[in-house]
């Protein structure tokens, strides 16, 4: 990628690492669910060799994938791979585990269909994603027929659908930000421009990671299975958030209601049945981009508690004086703050550089075992 155009280059590096992590994530829990799931007509030697191989192939796109050298034929021959294990289904899975056609493979394929879209051109990738879904079926019919097949077969058109609509929005929103950044690189934006320019660069990230990576992981570990109302309502969201990206910068300074927008973000925490409890005055006016800093910065936050923490509900207190301040504790497992991995993006950029650059800050004590606390202050 030209290093003039680093949005694009950027979204590309996280799109890749994206698609390692899950491709070798799905390897090793669907290694495990062939074991734990395993019967007549699979076969133990067929299975064994089949697993085994798998996870060293994905362990090595994993590594290339970090990499950022993810090329082609990388993407290409991972999907051979695949559909090789999909056409070899009567071998590898139990035809009494295979309700509707769904078995160990299934996830396997998902999150080929999503990476694919992910690192290679629409042009590519959509229609080998097709071609997957049909040598899935194709496999699994040998197993159960075709009877059983519609609903996955739904499934699976609309996970291609839904990635390539997403992967084409997120590819046209870094456009925009690398022409922005373009035209104030010749010297036609002042220093403040420049600065906000930076800001809203930043922003963009943050936000793809936010809303479409998240989603797209969610649709690629195969969480969604054949109920596709949670996910429909969830990408409306989300391509809302990235077509702002691509519009006319980022969140004024207008005042804004930041109670009354943190009860948004916990009503939709609240449909995902993670309980929030929150306690503030009755209105709260601040800046616009505080308010948005506040409340994406809660809001993820609160998705961290209910990924990781092991947790179905958190605190949020809102309180101010010299300065706004929101807590955000759970009780959930906790984590220790020495060790926490310096890629972890949704605490280093979307609380922490987040909350710095409205210019405030963000404090998180974390016992493993005991819960999380996040507190969130403007000004710092």
């Amino acid at each position: 990628m030209d290093a003039t155009l680093p949005a694009r280059r950027n979204l590309d590096r996280v799109t890749a690492r994206v698609s390692g992590g899950l491709r070798l994530t799905s390897a090793v829990w669907c290694g495990l669910g062939s074991v734990l799931a395993f019967g007549p007509p699979a076969r133990r030697d067929a299975v064994g060799v089949a697993v085994t191989l798998f996870l060293l192939w994905s362990a090595g796109y994993c590594v290339v994938a970090w990499r950022g050298a993810l090329g082609r034929a990388w993407l290409l021959g991972d999907a051979a791979v695949v559909a090789a294990l999909c056409l070899a289904q009567p071998w590898l899975v139990a035809a009494d585990r295979l309700p509707e056609g769904v078995g160990w493979v299934t996830p396997v394929t998902t999150v080929t269909i999503v990476a694919l879209q992910l690192c290679a051109p629409a042009a590519v990738a959509v229609p080998v994603a097709a071609a997957l879904a049909v040598a899935h079926l194709a496999g699994a019919a040998q197993l159960v027929g075709w009877a059983p097949l519609p609903g996955l077969a739904f499934t699976l058109v609309l996970q291609i659908v839904l990635t390539a609509l997403m992967t084409t929005l997120l590819r046209r929103a870094a456009s925009s930000a690398d022409k922005a950044m373009a035209r104030a690189s010749h010297g036609t934006a002042k220093a403040e421009a420049a600065r906000r320019l930076l800001r809203d660069g930043r922003e963009f990230h943050r936000t793809i990671h936010d809303t479409a990576l998240a989603t797209l992981t969610m649709v690629g570990s195969g969480s969604v299975g054949g109920d596709t109302t949670v996910l429909r309502g969830q990408c409306v969201k989300d391509l809302a958030e990235v077509r702002k990206l691509g519009g006319a910068g980022m969140v004024g300074r207008a005042p804004v209601d930041v109670v009354a927008a943190l009860r948004g973000a916990a009503d939709d925490l609240a449909a995902s049945r993670f309980a929030v409890e929150l306690s503030a005055p009755g209105t709260l006016v601040v800046p616009g981009d505080v308010a948005d800093a506040l409340v994406r910065s809660t809001r993820q936050a609160l998705v961290n508690a209910r990924q990781h923490a092991r947790t179905d509900r958190a605190v949020v207190t809102v309180a101010a004086g010299d300065a706004v301040s929101v807590r955000i504790v759970d009780r959930g497992a906790g984590f220790d703050t020495r060790h926490s991995p310096g890629d972890r993006l949704g605490v280093r950029y979307s609380i922490h550089d987040r909350m710095s650059d409205a210019g405030g800050r963000a404090t998180i004590r974390s016992v493993a075992g005991a819960g999380t606390e996040v507190e969130l202050r403007w000004p710092a």
